[in-house]
């Protein structure tokens, strides 16, 4: 849900998590998540879903933070994508040496590891690339069919006014 839809502003509380478990946290600020996910996973659109630190949400659906659940032990899925926020003037091959070490890594051993999204955009923005140069057709008919209106309505005017504006001709 976005902000507008929850009816909340940044500064507001919120309460996330499951019961028993639920933990009240603040806005701090806002962010637009690009769609991401595989197979069928959920697909936040733009301006849907929220970053929170891991151990909060690890608190909020009943695992202690850093805590690995037993085998017998069953967790509600959350969500696992990561959003990192570069350094002003981080290089290139700053970025690929972290990006590598981060899907390298596979610190609990779960089969799936970690991979990078190399180039994810929001569904409204693939869309509207995918619409090509319909945009440019529609704006063009539609000043055509403002200027042939316009056109229309000086002759239709000059038309209706002919006869005084014979008669100015006349006078001057």
């Amino acid at each position: 849900m976005t902000l507008r839809e929850l009816g909340k502003k940044v500064g507001d509380r919120v309460r996330i998590g499951i019961p028993k478990f639920e933990r009240t946290v603040v806005i701090t600020g806002t962010v637009t998540l690009p769609s991401f996910g595989v197979g069928a996973t959920d697909h936040p659109g733009l301006g849907h879903g929220a970053m929170v630190p891991q151990a909060t949400m690890q608190t909020a659906m009943g695992q202690a933070p850093g805590q690995r659940p037993g085998e017998s032990e069953s967790l509600p899925v959350i969500p696992s994508a990561v959003a990192i926020d570069l350094a002003p003037g981080t290089t290139g091959a700053q970025r690929a040496a972290l990006v590598s070490r981060i899907v390298s890594a596979n610190p609990d051993g779960d089969p799936g590891g970690s991979y990078e999204l190399s180039h994810a955009r929001a569904s409204a923005i693939v869309n509207t690339e995918q619409m090509g140069g319909q945009p440019l057709a529609l704006a063009v008919g539609l000043a055509m069919a403002a200027v042939l209106s316009l056109a229309l309505t000086v002759l239709s005017l000059v038309r209706r006014r002919r006869r005084e504006l014979a008669l100015l001709k006349a006078l001057a």
